[in-house]
């Protein structure tokens, strides 16, 4: 087969903070390899950034007076129409748009929780997968998903996504490049914390968490609890029970941190506590596992597909419950080494160049069989 000249919308590296950013950062890397079938232009829109071969940065005339979003309708085709590929690929759910039928549209969905769990988003965010996701779907050859849960919601939720929809995994980080850089405001060495990382919205159960803390200081008063992420949206109930927490002084919200100074609350932490409502897949589970950190998480999506036998599930939010299971982890030594072993070994098991791969290969396979034709 000729290689494939293949167009990544990259708006994400610039414009988002969590893990689809993560997430596309680990794909763009791995897909520089030059075994690879096809090569990978990015379409970026900061021109500051020039930390990957292939990318041409787009200018915002028009959007820059609008929401970033709109980039999607007005500059970003032009910018592909100019470049002529065979392969569109949006990483973010939201296109491709505009795009002649003659090239083949992939679309990332990382999960459908706007429309699936439309209380724990914005109304505009709901408002706007609702109207266009369908459409998207509709057009696109291929659909990546980051599990097999988002798949299987994909498929129950959009029928036409049946056969069209495959799964690529995240890839784990390289530690041996990470400076562990400190985080201003703890001694990430010296004091004993609880870990969270994700942003700060509704769907991450962020009020819940305070609640088991408040259970966890009447037994461990030395504790710290230490939540990084950026903040989001519908997230004033959080901060207003924050404020009147029995222990606010011990309670250290980071705001968006560089991936060293995470790594850094990671590999230092007593535990991280993952309250979730809902994940798609969950960066966070497979980054505190690949640094030794053990892990507390609710299961009710993607968690145990990612996490298999390697962390502590609690299938209710009953605070005491929780409280009693970061007790056990972090007094049974026998047992925090256990699930630490079995972190390891499970997110060594994902492979940033496998999914590169993959990915690689699913583009080829449109070429061979295209599911709208059938």
């Amino acid at each position: 087969m000729n290689k494939k000249k293949v167009v990544i919308i990259a708006d994400a590296l610039d414009f988002q903070y969590a893990g689809i950013k993560v997430y596309l950062e680990g794909l763009v890397h791995a897909l520089q390899d030059e075994t690879l079938n096809h090569s990978y232009i990015l379409l970026r829109a900061d021109e500051d950034f020039r930390d990957y071969a292939g990318q041409v940065y787009v200018k915002s005339h028009v959007s820059r007076f609008l929401h970033p979003k709109s980039r999607l309708l007005v500059e970003i085709p032009k910018a592909i129409k100019q470049i002529n590929p065979d392969v569109v690929v949006e990483p973010c759910h939201f296109g491709p748009f505009r795009i002649s039928n003659k090239v083949k549209k992939v679309t990332f969905i990382h999960d459908i929780t706007p429309v699936s769990h439309p209380q724990f988003h914005a109304t505009n965010s709901v408002l706007l997968h609702k109207l266009l996701l369908p459409g998207i779907l509709k057009r696109a050859n291929l659909i990546i998903t980051n599990s097999q849960r988002t798949k299987e919601d994909v498929i129950k939720q959009y029928v036409y996504a049946k056969g069209k929809t495959e799964v690529v995994y995240p890839g784990p980080n390289d530690l041996s490049q990470m400076s562990f850089a400190p985080v201003e405001g703890l001694d990430i060495k010296k004091e004993a914390y609880i870990l969270h990382v994700g942003t700060i919205e509704p769907r991450k159960n962020l009020s819940f968490l305070l609640t088991c803390f408040e259970k966890i200081k009447l037994r461990r008063p030395d504790l710290k609890l230490v939540i990084s992420g950026k903040k989001g949206w519908k997230n004033k109930p959080f901060f207003e029970a924050m404020s009147h927490h029995v222990n606010k002084d011990d309670i250290l919200i980071t705001g968006y941190l560089e991936k060293d100074q995470i790594f850094s609350l990671y590999k230092h932490a007593s535990c991280m506590l993952f309250t979730s409502h809902y994940e798609g897949f969950g960066i966070p589970l497979l980054e505190a596992m690949e640094s030794g950190c053990p892990i507390i998480t609710s299961n009710n999506s993607a968690q145990k597909e990612v996490c298999r036998n390697a962390v502590v599930y609690l299938d209710d939010y009953s605070a005491p419950d929780w409280a009693d299971a970061f007790l056990a982890v972090d007094e049974n030594q026998a047992l925090r080494e256990q699930l630490i072993a079995r972190g390891k070994k499970r997110s060594a098991e994902f492979d940033w160049k496998k999914s590169a791969q993959k990915f690689d290969s699913l583009i080829s396979s449109m070429y061979e069989f295209d599911p709208r034709n059938k």
